[in-house]
Parts: C-alpha cells; structure tokens; sequence
C-alpha cells in the first residue's frame, strides 16, 4: 500500500511553519544596537555622547534574554550607565525613552534629569550598573548585565 499525500496541504503546513519561523525571528531582534561581550565585558564607546545626552544597547544574556541599558554623561561629562528597567516599573516591560535631557519611564511617565540619574532618587528611577572608564570607553562587567536580566 502506498502512502497518500495531500500536496496541497501539505504545502500549506510547510508555509503555516515556515512564516512562523521567520516571524519567531523578527520578534527576537533587539531594539538597540546589540552589544557583545569579550572577556567578561561589554565596552560602550562614548564618541558622540555629549554632556546631558545618551545612547541606548541590548545585551544579550547568557540565557538569550535581552537586556536593554542606557549609557550617558551628565553635565560634568562624567559617564553613567543604568538598566532600561527599575524595580518597581518593571514586571510591564516598557522601558525608558530618552527625551531631551531626560530619560522617561514609558509605564508611569516619570521623569528623570540625566544630570542626577545617577543619584538614584525616586521610586522608577532606571537601575544603575557598576561601570568603569576607561580612556573613551565605558566598561561594563558582563555579571552586571546578567544580574539585570530578571528585569527583563
């Protein structure tokens, strides 16, 4: 006895899957530019980071996670870098937007000035990562991302 196909369905499974794969795919694209890390560190460079402005990344964790975080300057030029999550904002995944000089929590819209981010006031203010400068690079520890991962 043979086997009978029904082509045409067959077909039409094989598209049901393949669009799947492919839209799976989209959805896993980071927001910002995607950061890798080597040998233990994600380095930021801060050419075009002025006083009181920032750029976003993505790092990807080791579980796949993406973790978004923001690197800026305050006014002084002295460089900071936080999670695009806090801890009470973050179960919505919404995030941070910068807007001016300031970043905005994009759940309850609270406001935070760049130039005093790093103080860290306020019940939505943007986790801060331990950082350290080096020359014109912002040097992140990977276990730094990683630990932010659960806001994500």
């Amino acid at each position: 006895m043979g086997l009978i196909v029904n082509r045409p369905l067959v077909i039409l499974v094989l598209g049901v899957v393949l669009q799947g794969a492919v839209a799976g795919c989209a959805r896993d694209t980071a927001k910002y530019p995607e950061m890798r890390a080597r040998n233990g560190v994600v380095t930021v460079g801060l050419a075009g980071i002025g006083a009181e402005s920032g750029r976003f990344h993505t790092f990807r964790s080791s579980t796949g996670k993406k973790v978004d975080f923001f690197v800026y300057r305050e006014i002084s030029g002295t460089p900071h870098a936080v999670l695009g999550a806090c801890r009470t904002c973050y179960r919505w995944k919404k995030g941070y937007a910068l807007d001016g000089r300031e970043v905005v929590c994009l759940k309850c819209d609270m406001r935070f000035r760049l130039d005093g981010l790093a103080q860290g006031t306020g019940s939505c203010v943007p986790i801060a990562l331990k950082t350290e400068l080096r020359g014109d690079t912002l040097v992140i520890p990977v276990a730094e991302l990683e630990a932010g991962a659960r806001f994500f």
